[in-house]
């Protein structure tokens, strides 16, 4: 059961890495599943309060290693709401398609259950 978020993220991921969205809505989407799979572990107080550097600094804090790097950082945080300065590449979307992977994968579960889960990880992709 404490996996099963895990398996329903990656799957999400999997669908979401080949989507055919643009490119604002595949960065959106991955920065909304990162969040998505962080509340099914950490309070939504904490959650909440992580934004921009901060937020990517307490995701590699929580994890076994860093994984996140600062193109992570920038695509994610910084340009998600607003048009970026510079284009994703596809080099970078699979670079950052692979460090959600790998957190989703390692990152300890701390025993945190939410009484009320915050969206479905699997209908994520297909709802937008």
């Amino acid at each position: 059961m404490n996996n099963h978020y895990r398996k329903s993220a990656l799957l999400a991921l999997a669908e979401l890495a080949n989507s055919s969205l643009t490119e604002q809505a595949r960065l959106y989407q991955l920065a909304e599943l990162i969040k998505g799979t962080a509340l099914y572990i950490f309070p939504r107080e904490i959650i909440a309060r992580q934004t921009g550097k901060d937020w990517f600094n307490f995701l590699n804090t929580h994890n076994k290693k860093q994984v996140f790097d600062s193109n992570a950082h920038q695509l994610l945080g910084d340009n998600l709401y607003q048009v970026p300065k510079e284009a994703c590449t596809e080099k970078q979307w699979h670079s950052l398609i692979e460090q959600t992977k790998l957190w989703i994968q390692q990152h300890p579960y701390e025993g945190v259950n939410p009484v009320i889960k915050p969206f479905s990880l699997l209908n994520l992709v297909k709802s937008k």
